[in-house]
């Protein structure tokens, strides 16, 4: 396919029916596109015990009303998507459910014990509502965790962990606790317990999973020194379950689609078709335990979808599999090419090849023949036809590195 009919295609790509698109609500562009591949997520398999909450940006720097600002973010201006991955380490990186974010009304909850829950706490009982009351642990990060959301959770049978935010479940007495570092305190209110650790900063984690409990922990350091030390459980559990979302960003990283032309329901749906074909790679993965990488996976993926949904595919891939690839054509040298005396002050003098008997040294040279040491010579080495025969020499020296004497 040529660049202009790949263009040409591009141009009229869009993710949904022209008459559902309304004008004055921008999610009708997506949304039906985002319901399918969700729906097809949902349908290969069902999250273990453990579930990770994390945002996503699909960066855009173009004028929309939803468009987010995220200082800790790569891209920092786009749009924001938040994702549920179970942590389960086979199923590590695979978006079971997804949403764009819309505005402060997107997460609209019917239960009314929910309504007085912030936007970032609906966020989680939102993207929960199918695997609520079934004994599941999400964890989430500081921007969602609060005192508040664990107690509703509990009501559905849910439990949590997750790194809080000091106004937002730690009582005033342990943020007030100075400790040197590698210290720990913990404080419990009903079922949620709040551990602070001492370390470069202070961090605080709610659960209402586990209980107090501390492990040793060894980090090593550069030059192989290693130290042990007693640090909180709950930190060794919640840097195991949390990476499930990171990862799936960082196989998805190479195949961010960051041109600027594109409109930005063009990009985010080219950001959604990579992370559903990062889903079907996982699931492959899983049920034939080989070794491809995603990429070989996407260029298998690629070529079965053609080979089946294209007329005459499979005969035309025969056709390129087999044809030879040609490196580009030289252009056969002019017995005519005309060599040039040339006098170089720095270059090493050479043995004249036609001064006779006696050895002459010189620092005239011909592009591609050697040493000369006079003009007349020159005319002598070429009237008699010595030259000719490095003429091939010269030429495919002239394509190289010019000015290299034949030694």
């Amino acid at each position: 396919m040529s660049r202009d009919r790949f263009f040409s295609i591009l141009k009229f790509l869009r993710f949904s029916s022209p008459e559902n698109v309304k004008k004055d609500d921008p999610k009708t562009r997506i949304e039906e596109y985002l319901d399918v591949l969700r729906e097809r997520s949902q349908t290969v398999m069902k999250p273990g015990k453990h579930i990770a909450i994390d945002e996503a940006l699909i960066m855009w720097c173009g004028r929309l009303g939803f468009r987010q600002y995220i200082k800790t973010k790569r891209a920092r201006f786009g749009v924001e998507a938040f994702v549920l991955c179970p942590s389960d380490e086979e199923w590590q990186g695979y978006s079971w459910n997804f949403h764009l974010y819309y505005g402060k009304d997107t997460y609209m909850i019917e239960d009314p014990n929910a309504s007085r829950l912030s936007v970032s706490e609906r966020i989680v009982v939102f993207l929960m509502k199918d695997l609520l009351n079934s004994g599941r642990h999400v964890i989430t990060d500081n921007w969602y965790t609060s005192l508040r959301l664990a107690d509703y959770l509990e009501t559905q049978r849910t439990l949590l962990t997750g790194v809080v935010r000091s106004g937002r479940g730690p009582p005033k007495e342990v943020q007030d606790m100075k400790w040197d570092k590698k210290q720990s305190v913990f404080a419990r209110k009903g079922n949620a317990l709040v551990v602070k650790w001492m370390d470069k900063k202070d961090i605080c984690v709610l659960t209402t999973k586990y209980t107090a409990n501390i492990v040793e922990h060894k980090k090593t350091y550069f030059g192989n020194k290693t130290v042990f030390f007693n640090r909180p459980l709950h930190f060794e559990k919640y840097n195991q379950k949390m990476g499930s979302v990171d990862l799936a960003d960082q196989l998805l990283e190479p195949y961010h689609y960051d041109r600027k032309s594109l409109a930005w329901f063009k990009k985010i749906g080219i950001h959604f078709l990579f992370r559903i074909a990062l889903n079907a790679f996982i699931a492959y993965r899983n049920a034939s335990r080989g070794t491809t990488e995603f990429l070989q996976f996407l260029e298998i993926l690629c070529k079965e979808l053609l080979t089946e949904h294209n007329l005459g595919a499979a005969a035309l891939a025969e056709v390129y599999a087999n044809q030879k690839v040609h490196g580009p054509r030289l252009q056969q040298p002019s017995s005519n090419i005309h060599h040039f005396v040339k006098w170089e002050e720095q270059k090493k003098q050479k043995r004249c090849r036609v001064f006779p008997p006696a050895r002459k040294a010189t620092r005239y040279y011909c592009a591609g023949d050697p040493g000369i040491c006079s003009v007349e010579h020159f005319k002598t080495w070429q009237s008699e036809g010595k030259g000719k025969e490095k003429t091939i020499y010269q030429w495919h020296c002239s394509q190289t590195k010019h000015g290299s004497p034949l030694h």
